[in-house]
This record gives C-alpha cells, sequence and structure tokens, in this order.
C-alpha cells in the first residue's frame, strides 16, 4: 500500500491522498478524508462540497453544504445568522428578496405577486391582499396600488392614497375607496359621479341607485299618466260602441245563428218530460240466468263518427246558453244520430 497518514504506512489508499482507506472517511476522494460530524461532507474546507457546518450534523445543499435545513428544501436554516432560507419552515419557500414576507417562489406557499417591490402590503405584518399579496398598498386597506400591468379595472385600488378603513371601503362599483353606508357602493367625488356608477344614497345603505320616473328620464313629470288616463277613456269607448252596435240588431240578432241550417227544416218545440205519476217508480228488469250459465259480455259498441257540423251547431247553442239536453235535442232534429 502507499498510504503515509496518521503513522499508518504502507496499507491501500485508493484514492492516493495518503490515508489509508480503513481510516479515511472518503477513499475515493482524494480531497476529503474526515468527517467529525458525520453528515457525509468533509471537513476540509477546500475540498469537494466542504462542511460548511462541520460540528453540526445538517442536510442542507443549496446555499452551502452540511448545515440545518429543518424543512429540508435544500437551503440551511438561518439561525446562526448565516443560512439564508427565508421561510425555514416551508419547504415551498427560501427567498424573500423585498423583504416583506411574502416569497419569490411563484409555485410555493405564500407567493408575492411583486417580488421586487421592497415597500409591499404587509411588510411587517403579512396581511393578506384583497386583489394581489405582496404589493405595495399605500393606505393599507388590503387593495394593492395600481401599477402598469394591474390597473383599476382589473381589481386595483381605484383610490390608493385614501387611507380609508377597509371595513368601510367599497367593493361594487370600484375598490378601494370611501363607502360610507358600507352598501358597496362608492361614495361620488370629482372623478367618480353617480351617472358613473357612485353611490346615489351615499348614507342610505338600502339603496344607491339613482331614482328614476315612470317616464324614464328621471324627471317628475306627468306626461306618463296622462297617457295612460287616455288609454282607459278609448278602451271605455270601445267597448261601449260595441254594446251600442248589439242593440241596434235587435232582440232576433242574437240568436240568428241558432236558424235552422240551409235546406232544413224550423227547429220544432221540445216537447215536455213526462213525469212520473207519485209514487211511481219505473220498473226494473232484471232476468235471472239458470245456474252455470253467465252473462254473456256485449261486444263493445262502436265509436260514433261525429259529423263537424253537427259538432259546431251543438257548441254554438250551448254557447248561446242551452243547457245541454235541450242543446242536444235541437241539434238532433237536423242530425239525427248525433251524440254529445
Amino acid at each position: 500500500g502507499t498510504s503515509t497518514k496518521l503513522g499508518v504506512l504502507g496499507c491501500p489508499d485508493l484514492d492516493g491522498d495518503g490515508y489509508a482507506d480503513t481510516m479515511d472517511a472518503f477513499p475515493r476522494d482524494a480531497t476529503q478524508w474526515t468527517d467529525d460530524d458525520g453528515d457525509g461532507y468533509g471537513d476540509n474546507q477546500s475540498g469537494f462540497e466542504a462542511d460548511a457546518c462541520p460540528s453540526t450534523s445538517g442536510n442542507s445543499t443549496e446555499d452551502r453544504f452540511g448545515c440545518e435545513d429543518y424543512d429540508g428544501d435544500g437551503w440551511s436554516d438561518p439561525f446562526d445568522g448565516v443560512g439564508s432560507d427565508a421561510a425555514p419552515e416551508d419547504p415551498t419557500q427560501w427567498s424573500d428578496a423585498d423583504g416583506d414576507f411574502w416569497y419569490d417562489n411563484p409555485d410555493g406557499n405564500f407567493a408575492d405577486e411583486c417580488p421586487n417591490a421592497p415597500v409591499a402590503s404587509g411588510a411587517a405584518t403579512r396581511l393578506t391582499g384583497i386583489d394581489r399579496n405582496g404589493c405595495p398598498d399605500a393606505d393599507f386597506d388590503g387593495y394593492s396600488d395600481p401599477d402598469e400591468n394591474h390597473n383599476a379595472s382589473m381589481g386595483a385600488d381605484a383610490c390608493p392614497e385614501d387611507g380609508y378603513d377597509p371595513t368601510i371601503t367599497s367593493t361594487v362599483d370600484r375598490f378601494g375607496c370611501l363607502d360610507s353606508d358600507g352598501d358597496g357602493y362608492s361614495d361620488p367625488d370629482e372623478g367618480w359621479t353617480v351617472a358613473m356608477g357612485g353611490d346615489a344614497f351615499p348614507n342610505d345603505p338600502t339603496k344607491w341607485l339613482p331614482e328614476v320616473s315612470e317616464d324614464g328620464d328621471g324627471s317628475s313629470g306627468g306626461f306618463g299618466s296622462i297617457a295612460m288616463i287616455g288609454g282607459v277613456v278609448l278602451l271605455i269607448g270601445a267597448i261601449a260602441a260595441v254594446l251600442v252596435l248589439r242593440g241596434r240588431g235587435g232582440p232576433d240578432a242574437d240568436k240568428a245563428w241558432t236558424a235552422a241550417p240551409d235546406g232544413l227544416p224550423p227547429l220544432q218545440a221540445m216537447a215536455p218530460a213526462v213525469a212520473m205519476p207519485p209514487g211511481l217508480a219505473m220498473p226494473a228488469s232484471k232476468v235471472a240466468m239458470p245456474p252455470g250459465l253467465a252473462m254473456p259480455v256485449a261486444a263493445p259498441a262502436p265509436v260514433p263518427v261525429v259529423d263537424p257540423a253537427a259538432k259546431s251547431y251543438y257548441d254554438g247553442l250551448l254557447a248561446q246558453g242551452y243547457d245541454p239536453a235541450s242543446a242536444l235535442s235541437y241539434t238532433q232534429q237536423y242530425y239525427p244520430g248525433f251524440q254529445a
């Protein structure tokens, strides 16, 4: 062998660093040979993947090797003042370039939507933004200040310097502006009128839209009412005219359509119904069947074919006020066999 270190001479030394393989912590790495904390990273600071924390076992691999990494994301914990993990307990985040406690990995937790904005919303408390997280919010109402990539129409603060209490901040017509009555509609101002969507009743939480009159122009004129009255008068006049014209036709005009159809004799008066003498009833005819025989079942009656002309005549009598029996009898005088 070729070993020469630690008083062990002539033993196998695969990597040729002078340390016998049996005593070399890294027998295949000539730049490392000891690992005092046993974390797999060598103690030689000039060697390969040198242990930045040689007396403390660690598993960090990104910013430095061999230091503690509580969340296992590869970035060493900052508790020794050297580690760079900005979120040591969150494996999805590790850096915070602008120091606002919103982090730079867009796919991780608490992602910063404005990672290079040092004056960000909630820099000390990580306030959750309403439209965006980690972006400037001058009045701290939860709505981020507008910028070239995110304007008021996209949800940014329409009144970024108002400084109003977020509990009375508008949320309907525009975001982040004063809403005195808390109905969601902002109070109108010089740049935002009622016509543009501002609250027409800024001190009444039950109303916000301007009142519109019946004629739809916002005025209280009476033209619509006059037109309605005129329409009613015209309708009454039309009904009166119909009644007058109908009266001129005489009593026969009302029932003229009940006259006999062309080519048929006139209607005959209905004979009065014959009443049974008091105390008498229509005898019931019941013939007893011999024992063992059953009553024959009658074949179903054919469905009668209804004459459309007869049906129309019958319906006309009903519409004129005749009872069904009388209407049927009169109809059968002209259309024998008709059944209602």
